[in-house]
């Protein structure tokens, strides 16, 4: 949000993992898993398509455009 306007400025998408045993998890608790296993590149595909389809709806709905940061693996950009 800018201080100045209050306007939207950015957003961060943030994955989270509702574990049926454990309840809300953040990515400290299940992202070296991902990434030890091999999974962390369909976990990083599924977010960087979540995010565009997030984005596309958004805009077909006529509100503004705004940046979105990700935290993507190294692995991801190999």
């Amino acid at each position: 949000m800018s201080l100045e306007t209050g306007g939207l400025v950015g957003l961060q998408a943030l994955v989270r993992w509702h574990h049926p045993e454990h309840g809300l998890l953040g990515p400290d608790d299940f992202v070296p898993l991902t990434e030890s296993s091999g999974l962390i590149q369909d976990l990083g595909d599924w977010v960087l398509r979540a995010v565009g389809a997030q984005l596309l709806a958004w805009t077909r709905a006529g509100l503004a455009s705004v940046p979105v940061a990700l935290n993507l693996s190294a692995q991801q950009f190999q």
